[in-house]
């Protein structure tokens, strides 16, 4: 039986084969030697998933994990997580968390069960109906809370197929669960975004609910990243605008502890062999109006050896420890291959801001 992910079903799959979002050697060779004094990453692990199965061998449900979103919630570090079954390539929404008191650089993330069966995984939501926009479940999804309001973001399309085209839809926290919005919130509409937007990633700053995605990727075409906001976070999204156009799938942004923000991206090729700028890079800025970014800091490299993202790294999640200032961690999906099948990982990394970095503009 073919794998969840398997060669024809989801945009995961696409990030497994190589991915093309091409950006020059040059630049990143210059853009990393210009950052490593700015930040040094000081860890890196396995948290859930690959080949070993860590965090699901109990379970006798879940097959594959991938797309995480990490955030603080009741007083502990939480996730939100898309996965699937061994019965069924949808992608369904689940959440793992660490225990009470414990940093976000801690291990054991456990992922929520049923009451009285911890062998099988609990849903946050069901999965949406087969005739719906998001047929083929939750994709990359993202977690914000803002004044009260909790919302998972997220994108999909009504067929499994690799280019989309894709919308990104959202679920509520109202009355005790989850819920669905029938309807897609952020659709594709400039001619850059080529009919499909996808990889949201949301923070909420300034008033607004400010929305980087991924747009415009085809069978031929590179993604890049755009950015729109609203003040709602469901309509009027104004002053979209092209952010990136440099080779990253992915854009997540974060709030710092003592002020400003951190923003992680993913380069990883759609249309050729992975090259050392292919990873996950790192930069900083003083605000999100107008913002004025340091020079990307190159985190971690897809093909520095590590054997469970030896195919590519995607799908950052940046959180900031408040009790340690200056300090960051991000996780992030990778994936390896195994018989030619796709193994994903979700991984973490682990960095810290040197005393002598250059200034956030």
């Amino acid at each position: 039986m073919q794998g969840p992910y398997g060669q024809d079903l989801s945009r995961r799959t696409l990030l497994t084969g190589g991915v093309a979002l091409g950006v020059g050697l040059a630049m990143g060779s210059a853009s990393a030697a210009a950052g490593e004094r700015a930040v040094v990453v000081t860890g890196k692990t396995a948290v859930l998933g690959g080949a070993g199965r860590i965090g699901l061998d109990h379970l006798r449900d879940l097959d594959t994990v991938a797309d995480v979103s990490v955030t603080r919630q009741d007083h502990r570090w939480w996730m939100v997580l898309g996965a699937t079954t061994a019965d069924s390539p949808v992608i369904g929404l689940y959440s793992a968390r660490l225990p009470r008191g414990a940093a976000p650089d801690s291990p054991g993330w456990m992922i929520d069960t049923f009451p009285g069966d911890p062998t099988v995984a609990a849903p946050l939501a069901p999965v949406p109906p087969p005739d719906a926009w998001d047929a083929t479940g939750y994709h990359c999804p993202v977690h914000v809370r803002a004044r009260g309001v909790r919302r998972i973001y997220y994108a999909s399309t009504p067929k499994q197929t690799l280019y989309g085209p894709y919308r990104i839809g959202c679920l509520q926290w109202m009355d005790g669960r989850w819920h669905r919005r029938p309807e897609p919130v952020f659709t594709a509409v400039l001619p850059w975004e080529r009919s499909t937007v996808l990889e949201p990633n949301v923070v909420h700053a300034g008033g607004l609910w400010r929305i980087f995605y991924a747009a415009g990727l085809t069978a031929t075409d590179d993604a890049v990243i755009g950015y729109a906001e609203s003040r709602d976070g469901l309509t009027g999204w104004r002053h979209r605008r092209l952010d990136l156009a440099t080779g990253e799938f992915d854009a997540a942004v974060t709030p710092a502890v003592g002020g400003g923000y951190h923003r992680v991206t993913a380069r990883h090729p759609a249309h050729r062999p992975l090259q050392p700028s292919d990873g996950l890079w790192w930069s900083a800025t003083a605000g999100l109006d107008n913002p004025q970014w340091t020079p990307p800091v190159q985190l971690v490299r897809s093909d520095d050896g590590t054997a469970w993202h030896q195919g590519g790294v995607w799908k950052p999640s940046v959180v900031t420890d408040s009790t340690r200032p200056g300090h960051g961690h991000v996780f992030f999906n990778g994936v390896a291959f195994d018989g030619g099948r796709p193994e994903f990982t979700v991984g973490r990394i682990s960095y810290r801001r040197q005393s002598g970095e250059p200034a956030v503009r």
